[in-house]
């Protein structure tokens, strides 16, 4: 599974750029390189661990990162999975003794999200956005495995979500080839406000929760809802 998350960034890094929405090792003509800086994963850990983390034990997982350039101005996409806290003062405690239930000891459901992190090009925070599924039970996710363009005239991106369902597990084990999570694609909107990058997360075609599993059929799927060109 490894090989194969590893293959699909590769292609997506490789893929043609675009006028508005870019990703990928770009160059921009008018930013000095020198000037930018690529935020790191302790940056992302202290900002996630002092105002975002729920489970402050556990570090949160950083898939690969992009440049995004939106409306000619460089910012980075930074995958994060984490438990995010539902109110300011929430703690989970990992209960290592008893993983397997995806209960913190404080006794509400331990599942971490999917979540896109923005800086900008001196690697200030910018935007955080929380992506959607809407099951009926908690979602754990455990990957992002791929993010991509959509519509090129409408700043649109494509993000790719792995996750899992405690409650259906009942304690059972998450197998390395794949049984027991889904993966879910869906389309988002970003766009810069006075330096600060929002995010719409839009369902309308794909639907929520989806079973598509990679960024071509959801392409696909978009074309025949007449969403993309």
């Amino acid at each position: 599974m490894l090989k194969k998350l590893t293959l699909g960034l590769i292609v997506l890094l490789c893929m043609p750029t675009w006028a508005n929405v870019q990703l990928g090792d770009l160059k921009l003509p008018n930013v000095d390189w020198k000037d930018t800086y690529w935020p790191d994963k302790f940056t992302i850990k202290t900002i996630v661990d002092s105002k975002l983390n729920a489970v402050p034990t556990r570090d949160p997982q950083t898939p690969i990162g992009f440049r995004l350039i939106i409306d000619d101005a460089l910012y980075y996409i930074q995958p994060a999975l984490f438990m995010l806290k539902s109110r300011p003062d929430e703690v989970c405690t990992f209960d290592l003794d008893n993983y397997r239930s995806y209960r913190c000891v404080e006794g509400q459901p331990h599942v971490d999200g999917c979540h896109l992190m923005f800086f900008d090009a001196q690697g200030k925070w910018v935007g955080l956005y929380t992506m959607q599924i809407k099951e009926r039970f908690p979602h754990f996710c455990n990957a992002m495995p791929a993010i991509g363009i959509a519509n090129k005239a409408n700043n649109e991106l494509l993000v790719t979500m792995q996750y899992f369902i405690p409650e259906a597990l009942q304690g059972l084990p998450v197998t390395p080839t794949g049984g027991g999570w889904f993966r879910m694609t869906s389309l988002f909107r970003v766009k810069a406000v006075n330096g600060k990058i929002e995010v719409e997360q839009d369902d309308t075609c794909l639907g929520n929760p989806n079973r598509i599993d990679n960024i071509p059929d959801a392409r696909k799927r978009l074309r025949q809802c007449g969403a993309v060109k």
